[in-house]
């Protein structure tokens, strides 16, 4: 048996007690604001926030993610950034069947999204999973939210 651990309400809340500690310790002055769940998935939309403290954008594969967060036209994009090349990498990558090549094209959206900064998540949340060895395909994969490494779990009969 697994099990997926989501992070709580107090968890948010520590990540940021902690960088606003680090950030003072720098010389910064930070504030927190603490928001309704309403409140903090306006942000997404408006991009009216320096830094957020919270749950991923809702999006629930990695296309959904960089389409709706990376692209320029996508309507989670709350910083508001715009880069043709990123958007085309975006896009090429949506309509790439051959895996090795999507593969590169993600390396290169992933590589182009931290050379300009336009997004940074210092940390991520944690999963502890236990199974028994009869249990085959399971490879765990929670980034985007994405569930589908269930579509491989098997059962050796051994």
């Amino acid at each position: 048996s697994g099990y997926h651990i989501e992070p709580r309400l107090v968890d948010y809340l520590e990540h940021a007690r902690l960088m606003v500690e680090e950030m003072e310790a720098l010389g910064f002055r930070p504030s927190v604001e603490i928001v309704t769940r309403r409140e903090f998935g306006r942000a997404w939309t408006d991009g009216d926030y320096q830094m957020l403290f919270g749950p991923v954008a809702p999006v629930f594969s990695p296309n959904a993610y960089l389409g709706a967060v990376h692209h320029s036209q996508g309507s989670l994009n709350s910083a508001g950034y715009s880069d043709p090349e990123l958007d085309s990498l975006i896009e090429a990558q949506a309509v790439e069947y051959d895996p090795v090549e999507r593969l590169r094209l993600v390396g290169d959206i992933r590589a182009r999204i931290i050379a300009a900064a336009y997004r940074f998540m210092p940390a991520a949340r944690v999963s502890r999973w236990s199974w028994q060895p009869t249990v085959t395909g399971f490879h765990p994969n929670f980034a985007g939210s994405e569930y589908f490494h269930w579509a491989r779990v098997g059962v050796d009969p051994r």
